[in-house]
């Protein structure tokens, strides 16, 4: 199999890819462009996706964690309270997601008539 030379001009990998590196103009100015074999520029840019995956997945194992502890810690409190106390906790729980929902409408609904104004002042 033939390997096509790619020239990243200054840049490395998947940094010649994305146009993530030193621009011309900023940094180091005088660093000779660096050629990889299609080879070696397809394994950097492997090793730098498979890098940002691991640190992705880590982020939502850990948020995945806290919700999880935080849901455990809500369902052991719930499970303390008289049956009274419980149903009126839930109610508050669910007033306050309704109330999350409810500003969120309004504030999109807002934002769209705006836009129609906005946009019949300027057919005008």
């Amino acid at each position: 199999m033939a390997e096509e030379n790619v020239t990243t001009g200054g840049m490395t990998g998947a940094e010649g890819a994305t146009g993530t590196g030193n621009q011309e103009g900023q940094g180091n100015s005088n660093a000779e462009p660096k050629t990889y074999s299609e080879q070696e520029f397809n394994s950097e840019v492997d090793r730098r996706v498979t890098e940002a995956i691991k640190t992705a997945q880590g982020k939502w194992q850990t948020e995945y964690e806290e919700k999880l502890k935080k849901e455990k810690d809500e369902a052991a409190r719930l499970a303390k309270l008289s049956a009274d106390e419980r149903a009126k906790a839930e109610f508050e729980k669910e007033k306050e997601l309704f109330n999350t929902e409810r500003s969120t409408y309004q504030r999109d609904k807002l934002v769209r008539t705006r836009g129609r104004f906005c946009c019949l002042r300027i057919g005008r």
